[in-house]
């Protein structure tokens, strides 16, 4: 991973906490936002037409990927097009579109009791788990439709990831452990136990079994979707880092990962 070579050259600024037991849960939340939070993100920015032309304009011209004029009305309905055809794909469906909505108000009420002026995920300082949770609500706090959404019921949050698009004068330190393991982590710590967690699971079973489609059910709404192999790799990695903790590191982290529904599914039989 990018971050943690720059980790080994840079250890005077690190963003991974030092105690270990933190740190696979830095982690585990950092996977959490990359492989999950998109999912949401990807459905709003493509499902209504306000959002699809909010995007595709700016997309078209940043991104442009096509033989059309940057920024061109061709270019901007190719690149709309494009995308709208791989909603299926990742998942944005009508079917899963109640799931992801869910997920996104949870990942919201996760977040907004306790995000402030200088409060991250494990300190005073952000960590790499924050930075992968600015990379999709800061996004969702500007498409149309999740940033209503957002400044709605989280405006904290939204400040929040105003102020993390510039860290570079924080220095801040490590909450110790039983606080770190509390507020924004624990929260998002239940929503890995109860939806991603399980998710990965079921996508690597599929994917083992030549499935080609996995359902699950979370919160009382359905997903499926075809299974995906890198997300069959993304639990094995969880597992493997999870599994070279410290037995004693691991009985430390057994208590909160029951509780939030985590450690049955990080501990291979």
């Amino acid at each position: 991973m990018l971050a943690y070579d720059l980790e080994a050259r840079h250890r005077e600024r690190s963003v991974i906490p030092e105690d270990a037991v933190v740190g696979f849960v830095c982690d585990l939340l950092e996977d959490l936002a990359d492989e999950w939070a998109v999912k949401p993100l990807f459905l709003y920015r493509w499902w209504d037409p306000e959002d699809q032309a909010y995007v595709a304009r700016w997309a078209a011209e940043e991104w442009s990927v096509s033989e059309a004029k940057p920024g061109s009305p061709e270019e901007i309905e190719d690149f709309r097009r494009r995308q709208i055809s791989r909603m299926a794909i990742l998942g944005a469906t009508a079917e899963n579109k109640p799931l992801l909505e869910q997920s996104y108000r949870r990942i919201l009420g996760a977040f907004e009791p306790h995000v402030g002026m200088r409060t991250y995920l494990f300190g005073s300082r952000p960590s790499l788990a924050d930075f992968a949770w600015f990379g999709q609500l800061s996004e969702m706090a500007t498409d149309p439709t999740p940033m209503r959404i957002m400044r709605d019921i989280a405006p904290f949050t939204d400040h929040w990831t105003r102020r993390l698009d510039d860290a570079s004068g924080v220095e801040g330190a490590w909450h110790p452990r039983e606080q770190a393991l509390s507020g924004m982590a624990g929260s998002l710590l239940m929503i890995a136990g109860e939806l991603y967690l399980p998710f990965l699971v079921a996508n690597a079973k599929a994917f083992a079994q030549g499935l080609e489609r996995l359902e699950i059910g979370v919160w009382g709404l359905p997903y499926a979707l075809s299974p995906f192999k890198y997300q069959v790799k993304c639990l094995s990695l969880i597992r493997e880092r999870f599994a070279a903790l410290r037995v004693e590191d691991r009985n430390a982290l057994r208590p909160v990962l029951e509780r939030t529904g985590c450690w049955a599914h990080l501990v291979t039989k």
